[in-house]
């Protein structure tokens, strides 16, 4: 009897430290998971404050290394967790900042069109358009409608349709007001900033920025 008892007390000993060995994994995987979850949402939010940096504000990135600068007047090239940034400051070029993946590719070659082949397509099927031609580096020629000290509009409308577009171009030179008048053929580079469709009161609108004339 006495050997019994005391074999009992042993096996549940052994029960409860086999308990507290399973509780203490247990709580070792949760801990695990939480530094994690923690971790990844970091990386989370490190790629979308660069996202909405680059894309919204033109400012950053912050979480990316910048791997290279260009002897083209100092265009920097910075990669993050699957991104990739390129802020061109070309000295006679291209200077505006691009995001995507790490496959995208330094590129000062613009894509050329004109005012009236934008307005086609734009006619054609106009959200098909604006996702071609969205946040592209531009050479695009056309005929002046205003010129503002800061600002030159280009604008392509058809006699006898609604085939209307108009385009804002902000400079990054200061224009001499007296070269220009309305009606001149003109050509510029600059890239595509963003487009407004057209409503019962307003044109179709395409805005470039960092513009500068050929």
């Amino acid at each position: 009897m006495w050997k019994r008892k005391n074999k009992d007390i042993i096996t549940e000993e052994m029960y409860i430290e086999e308990d507290d060995g399973m509780y203490e994994l247990e709580e070792d995987r949760l801990g695990k998971i939480q530094i994690l979850c923690i971790v990844l949402l970091a990386i989370g939010i490190a790629i979308a404050t660069d996202v909405i940096c680059v894309t919204k504000l033109e400012k950053g990135p912050y979480f990316a290394i910048r791997t290279e600068t260009k002897e083209d007047g100092g265009t920097e090239i910075f990669y993050g967790l699957g991104y990739k940034v390129i802020k061109y400051h070309q000295t006679e070029g291209r200077n505006d900042t691009v995001l995507g993946f790490w496959t995208l590719e330094y590129s000062t070659n613009p894509k050329t069109t004109t005012v009236e082949e934008l307005a086609n397509q734009m006619t054609a099927n106009e959200k098909e358009m604006m996702k071609e031609w969205n946040k592209e580096y531009i050479k695009i020629t056309g005929n002046i409608y205003q010129v503002e000290e800061d600002k030159v509009i280009l604008r392509y409308n058809e006699e006898s349709s609604v085939n209307t577009l108009r385009i804002e171009c902000q400079m990054d030179e200061i224009l001499n007001l007296n070269t220009w008048k309305k009606g001149d053929q003109i050509t510029l580079l600059g890239t595509i900033d963003t487009f407004t469709q057209q409503t019962f009161t307003t044109e179709s609108t395409v805005y470039m920025k960092n513009c500068y004339l050929t």
